[in-house]
């Protein structure tokens, strides 16, 4: 039982860790769409960074998912236990957003989203 603890500790870290880095990439793209005048180059870097960020946060999701695999669901008192099929999907909306916002950074730097 405490292995699953600390398996559920885990995944809501690094769940925690691919929100902040997504908020972050998201803050990115906001800042620089919005400054007047920033040239080609320093927004083309700002929104590499941004990718960088989503990049981390998509491996932070992908070890979330491998983690809460490793969950014995059944050993964890009903009591406690978080809503397995709500923490899925959230990790599942967070990957499909973080795509779609990658899709849509290379887009605007003109690269292949292939």
């Amino acid at each position: 039982m405490s292995a699953n603890f600390d398996h559920l500790l885990n995944a809501s870290d690094k769940l925690a860790e691919s929100i902040r880095s997504t908020a972050r990439a998201s803050q990115i793209v906001i800042d620089t769409s919005s400054k007047e005048g920033l040239s080609k180059e320093v927004a083309e870097q700002n929104l590499n960074k941004a990718l960088d960020e989503l990049s981390a946060s998509q491996e932070r999701l992908d070890e979330t998912t491998a983690i809460l695999d490793s969950v014995d669901w059944s050993k964890i008192p009903v009591q406690i236990a978080p809503d397995r099929e709500f923490i899925y999907q959230t990790t599942a909306i967070l990957q499909k957003d973080a795509q779609e916002l990658i899709d849509a950074i290379n887009s605007a730097l003109g690269k292949s989203t292939d």
